[in-house]
């Protein structure tokens, strides 16, 4: 580490996984280039995940929100942080990523290459798998209110060649943006509280003009949970995709999203009540949280506890 003003602050979001936090952190300090200053938002207090992190890496500042956030406070909260330091880059990661050591080097290679892209990731790969990548490019479907990822893995060729590609989603999972964007255009939407906030954060980068940038030979370990459609994540995913439409699209883009999301959502829920009410009961609670106004955590923690996954702050795919 050094006293000098770093140009990339990484930001780790932790909730209750601090061995899997305390070997991101490592993995950071084997970056190639310049030391990167490493930024641990605390997002579980009262675990000992914090004092378990410190212990471990006593040269990295970690900050204790004192409730969990989600993804969007905690993450918000350690940029705010970021930017009061100072930094040319913020490194937004999840707990469950460990980096090669010219990942961060090859994604600043390619922002600085590109003035008009304000936000570059890499490849994103299921921790001990090589045939098949856990993000490797995204686009947005607006209407939508949908994400995809591409999951081929890039080829010899691609990472060898160095090519980067312009994207229209990038998967808050693991991104680098520049700081002067944020401090532009704001953080996450803290209502969001987790999923489908990474969609609309980028889709505001894009209504402004920037660029998106995929970096295939910039390569990190995801080592992702179980992407199965839980309660908590149904939830989420009905109330934030509605809230996603109502700050991001506009006219007829918007109504025909209402649209498709109220019949897909109607058609499942018919099926879910033979099959699982509780996802019955999910859905109705985005849909009537959305309407009442009642974002942040909302219904989530409630959900988990009547038979769903507990809150977390990781990341997949829009249902």
């Amino acid at each position: 580490m050094t006293d000098a003003m770093p140009d990339v602050i990484a930001i780790v979001l932790n909730y209750r996984r601090p061995d899997q936090t305390i070997r991101c952190v490592a993995s950071l300090k084997k970056s190639m280039g310049d030391p990167i200053r490493i930024l641990v938002v605390d997002n579980s207090p009262g675990d000992g995940s914090g004092a378990k992190i410190r212990n471990a890496h006593p040269d990295v500042e970690v900050h204790q929100s004192g409730r969990n956030e989600g993804y969007t406070g905690g993450m918000n909260s350690g940029m705010n942080r970021a930017l009061a330091i100072g930094a040319e880059y913020f490194l937004l990661l999840n707990s469950d990523t460990e980096v090669e050591p010219e990942f961060v080097q090859k994604l600043v290679r390619a922002l600085r290459s590109r003035p008009r892209a304000a936000a570059a990731t890499g490849t994103i790969r299921y921790a001990g798998v090589t045939d098949r990548a856990w993000y490797a490019g995204g686009s947005q479907q607006t209407w939508r209110a949908s994400a995809f990822t591409a999951h081929r893995y890039p080829g010899e060729k691609d990472i060898a060649d160095g090519v980067v590609r312009s994207v229209t989603f990038i998967s808050g999972c693991a991104f680098l943006v520049r700081s002067v964007v944020v401090r532009k255009l704001g953080p996450f939407d803290n209502r969001f509280f987790m999923y489908v906030e990474d969609a609309e954060f980028f889709s505001r980068l894009l209504s402004a003009g920037h660029e998106l940038l995929y970096v295939p030979g910039a390569m990190i370990d995801h080592h992702a949970g179980d992407d199965s459609l839980t309660p908590t994540r149904l939830y989420y995913s009905v109330r934030n995709r509605l809230l996603f439409l109502e700050v991001s699209t506009r006219g007829a883009t918007r109504v025909c999203g209402r649209a498709y999301l109220a019949l897909t959502t109607l058609f499942k829920i018919c099926w879910w009540s033979v099959s699982d009410t509780g996802h019955v009961r999910a859905a109705w609670a985005g849909f009537r949280d959305y309407l009442d106004g009642n974002f942040y955590a909302g219904a989530g923690p409630d959900l988990g506890r009547g038979g769903g996954t507990a809150i977390r702050t990781g990341h997949g795919e829009t249902t």
